[in-house]
């Protein structure tokens, strides 16, 4: 029983931290395609930077918090 209560609460914190990490990306998308709307259509200086950044150091995190 307990053993099944412990695989529940893993499987539920896996989930709600994958969905906190798809949140955050779409706040980013959003806020990103914001900076780009503001500037004319151009991409703001570092754009690729913050992206790269992004996409490495959400899942990073994420495994040191597993």
């Amino acid at each position: 029983m307990v053993h099944m209560l412990m695989w529940t609460v893993d499987l539920g914190s896996a989930a709600l931290l994958t969905a906190l990490e798809v949140a955050a990306l779409a706040a980013f998308w959003f806020a990103e395609g914001l900076k780009q709307w503001a500037a004319g259509g151009a991409r703001p200086p570092g754009a690729t930077a913050r992206l790269i950044l992004v996409l490495t150091a959400g899942p990073t995190g994420l495994v040191a918090v597993g």
